[in-house]
């Protein structure tokens, strides 16, 4: 497990969490948003307190236009981290 620290409190990633982020976000750089979604998912289906994987996928959303949902992924991040500047 890896520890990642935030302003005021800690949460572990698993292996396992940060290689579907990883993925994720080799998959957004790639323009292949869709598929960047899904690795996000997965990794959120293995920790789903990750809020970096919250606010990745808000990011992938707004490439795709899906505003509402876009709106869902940031509320949930900073619901689980509100001291949190990204």
């Amino acid at each position: 497990m890896t520890e990642l620290t935030t302003n005021k409190r800690q949460v572990f990633i698993s292996y396992a969490t940060k290689s579907w982020i990883k993925k994720g976000l080799m998959l957004h750089y790639l323009d292949r948003y869709e598929e960047a979604l899904q690795a996000y998912d997965k990794s959120l289906e293995l920790n789903p307190d990750a809020f970096v994987v919250w606010y990745n996928k808000g990011i992938a959303l707004t490439d795709l236009g899906r505003d509402r949902e876009v709106l869902q992924a940031y509320d949930r991040a900073l619901e689980l981290n509100p001291d949190e500047v990204f």
